[in-house]
């Protein structure tokens, strides 16, 4: 089954996340055993068939000893550290237009942590060289996840 058919027919018998779903980058950094990667990973790719587009989530974790900084999910921006995340960002965009995707950065805080009830969800309008042009939506835990589930929705077709 091809790209287009598995789109179209949905994902028949999608299974809830399980709690820890990061075993892919440790194996990759594991077998690396310390490479550099000359890749990069995005966490989540699915089909609207709502808005009948692909749709591309990168999430970002704001570690707790950032807080301490300023920094926390309502007021990040990855403008603010554009050196250190230029390439990632160019090269999602580029996969952003192969698919004629939207594309969504989610930050968000360790649960139980300070700010754990913080989330912006940023919708990438545009990539450059100099950084992003986005829109943007602050949310507590309860509003983003409503968000999210019917992004979810939207992915096996209902309304």
């Amino acid at each position: 089954m091809n790209l287009m058919e598995n789109k179209a027919a949905g994902l028949p018998g999608s299974k809830p996340l399980c709690m820890v779903d990061d075993d892919g980058n440790d194996l990759s950094r594991r077998a690396l055993k310390g490479d550099p990667t000359h890749s990069t990973n995005f966490d989540r790719l699915q089909y609207d068939f709502v808005l009948v587009r692909w749709v591309m989530f990168e999430y970002i974790k704001v570690e707790e000893a950032q807080s301490f900084n300023g920094f926390h999910p309502h007021v990040s921006d990855p403008n603010g550290y554009w050196k250190q995340c230029k390439g990632k960002y160019l090269l999602l965009w580029d996969l952003r237009r192969l698919l004629s995707a939207d594309f969504y950065i989610v930050f968000y805080a360790h649960p139980g942590t300070f700010f754990s009830n913080e989330y912006r969800v940023m919708h990438v309008l545009s990539v450059t060289d100099s950084g992003l042009d986005y829109e943007f939506q602050n949310h507590n835990f309860e509003s983003f996840s409503d968000w999210f589930r019917e992004q979810n929705r939207n992915a096996k077709g209902e309304m």
